[in-house]
């Protein structure tokens, strides 16, 4: 009798085992699926971040820029911060607190380009003429409180210039 209940024991096991075998190999084609699915949608993505960095690289070197950072301070805690860096990788970061705009990635490159395209300084411009040029260039107020610049030639050579107006009210 023992012998026989045995035998059954392990005859359920196995048929229980085989029915979990069936139900997990039916999911496996629809996993399998939903995997590659995924996986597409991620090469898809992955093309156009590649194109995206291609496109920013390509121009960021036709204007000779390897980084431009452009911080300017006016009252009521306004800023107007514009950032173009090339590492591996090339970044965007645009916060216009001045017209509520805040971008990031492929957006703010393509809203900082244009304004960074129109400046045609050298590492030998000198600070009057750099501060104008970019205020000029980004349509910003003159009356700033604290201005800061700085560019990485693609040749490594940099221009850094820091500028405070002190504010006298009559």
């Amino acid at each position: 009798m023992r012998q026989f209940m045995l035998i059954a024991l392990v005859f359920l096991l196995g048929a229980c085992s085989y029915q979990n075998n069936d139900t997990q190999n039916a999911r496996e084609p629809n996993q399998a699926k939903d995997n590659e699915t995924a996986s597409e949608e991620q090469a898809e993505q992955n093309d156009q971040t590649d194109d995206e960095q291609a496109a920013m690289k390509n121009k960021l070197e036709q204007l000779g820029y390897k980084e431009i950072e452009i911080e300017v301070s006016y009252g009521d805690d306004k800023e107007y911060e514009a950032e173009i860096e090339q590492n591996s990788m090339v970044t965007a970061e645009l916060e216009d607190e001045l017209n509520d705009e805040y971008l990031k990635g492929m957006e703010a490159f393509d809203a900082i380009y244009p304004y960074a395209e129109q400046l045609s300084l050298t590492p030998n411009t000198d600070m009057e003429t750099a501060i104008n040029a970019v205020l000029d260039a980004f349509d910003l107020d003159a009356d700033y409180e604290q201005f800061e610049l700085e560019i990485t030639f693609q040749d490594g050579k940099e221009l850094e210039f820091e500028d405070s107006q002190s504010h006298t009210f009559d």
